[in-house]
């Protein structure tokens, strides 16, 4: 069993390995990584004066998928009514905006955490916490999270740290400061062995580490999971290279390329004579561009064109890329322009998104375990103790499946009315949320429990 200050230094070395993987993940997202396929001889060459073009598939795919998670409720127990006290604590937290960024955060890095803990109020407070200042320590025998840190830096420089077990929680400041100006992301860069100093420590009276990850993609052998961009980086960098190339062309083989021959006249000319007519002739053919006639001073001046470079093989090639990305993304063809037309139906929009929905489904499911535990212990800190009732506890989200309004309305108002669902259950599968639900029962006289 680990010391703190061992649980510490571990997790410490544990964010500073982590933490290159996560940045150059943060880049795809950002558009700003660098232009990859290129030959170092002409990256030398033009000395930073290529302009790549970028287009930021990479956040289409984490947004998509992320468009789709959003939690609307928990239940008690499957098939129960959503819970209102439960639903109250997770507003009371801002949840609503917090785990939007929370679920971005773990499909773009790999994982992303919350810590509840008492609040000022004595309330229960949830926060949600970003992977470049959290990391957990799991137990190989049970995989049970047994330590947590979170650290950052403040504004004074110094760099703070609480590291939680199932113990104890202690506090810690370094003893030198960090000049804030070398900081990324408001974090140590690189990471420098410090002494710290306690400032507190306290008991947990909860017993568990109260630090709960979302990872996206676990594995057993890979815990942490790993980002939603993993697999489209590269396709990312082959499509940017092909832009820029085909930007390139354009400039200089796409365009029209004119020459002209013989249009020095044979005269005995001196040097600098000739030099200076050459200058003037160069002259009058750069302001010809826009000019309809061009006049040569010699009868045997010849004027011609350089065939002009298809750019097709630009298009082809990037098409074939971009359409690995919707394969691997799962995301619609539409979506990436693939199509020469859009689906003509809904069904035939919901064929095209049945992996993007089933994509969407999966995280859901893998995500509820963590929100569930969350609530417990939330609900844990509140009332002082646990409540059994929560062993079953269901976590509701928001349909991830698209569909149109009439389509929806139709199908359940008929199931309805053949007695083969509630009434709560058609309004739910109508993308309600619980609480919409709640209302509309309320007001309405022809309630099926």
């Amino acid at each position: 069993m680990r010391t703190p200050d061992e649980m510490r230094d571990y997790l410490a070395q544990k964010l500073l390995l982590q933490r290159g993987d996560m940045l150059t993940a943060n880049r795809y997202y950002t558009n700003t990584q660098p232009l990859a396929f290129m030959d170092p001889d002409i990256a030398r060459m033009v000395e930073g004066r290529l302009q790549s073009l970028s287009v930021n598939y990479a956040r289409l795919v984490v947004d998509v998928l992320a468009s789709r998670l959003q939690v609307v409720g928990f239940a008690t127990s499957p098939g129960a009514a959503a819970d209102a006290a439960l639903w109250q604590l997770w507003q009371a937290s801002d949840m609503d905006e917090q785990s939007q960024q929370a679920h971005l955060d773990a499909l773009i890095y790999g994982r992303s955490f919350y810590l509840v803990w008492v609040g000022a109020d004595g309330q229960p407070l949830i926060t949600a916490e970003s992977p470049l200042q959290c990391a957990i320590h799991r137990d190989p025998a049970t995989r049970r999270t047994i330590g947590a840190i979170k650290r950052w830096v403040d504004d004074d420089g110094y760099t703070r740290a609480i590291v939680f077990t199932e113990s104890e929680v202690v506090e810690y400041v370094s003893r030198s400061r960090i000049d804030t100006t070398l900081l990324i992301d408001r974090e140590p860069a690189p990471f420098t062995e410090d002494a710290y100093d306690i400032t507190s420590v306290m008991p947990n009276t909860l017993g568990i580490v109260p630090m709960v990850s979302l990872v996206n993609r676990p594995r057993l052998q890979t815990p942490d999971g790993e980002s939603e961009l993993t697999d489209v980086m590269p396709l990312v960098d082959a499509i940017n290279k092909l832009g820029t190339d085909l930007m390139v062309a354009a400039e200089y083989s796409a365009s029209p390329r004119r020459y002209v021959t013989g249009a020095m006249p044979d005269t005995h000319a001196t040097q600098e004579q000739a030099t200076e007519l050459a200058n003037r002739i160069e002259q009058a053919w750069e302001r010809a561009r826009a000019s309809k006639f061009l006049v040569a001073p010699s009868e045997k001046t010849a004027f011609g064109q350089f065939d002009v470079a298809s750019l097709n093989n630009y298009q082809t090639a990037i098409q074939l890329l971009t359409a690995q990305i919707a394969a691997i993304a799962a995301l619609p063809p539409s979506y990436l322009s693939l199509l020469n037309s859009n689906p003509t139906s809904a069904d035939a929009i919901r064929s095209s998104e049945a992996r993007l929905t089933s994509k969407a489904e999966k995280r859901q499911r893998d995500w509820s375990g963590a929100y569930e535990q969350l609530m417990r212990l939330a609900v844990t800190i509140e009332r002082g103790q646990g409540d059994p009732r929560l062993v079953d506890m269901e976590t509701l989200w928001q349909s991830a499946e698209p569909t149109t309004i009439a389509q929806s309305a139709d199908a359940e108002s008929k199931l309805y009315a053949a007695g083969i669902i509630d009434q709560r259950s058609a309004l739910t599968e109508l993308g309600y949320s619980p609480q919409d639900i709640e209302r509309i029962q309320a007001n309405t006289e022809d309630v099926i429990a």
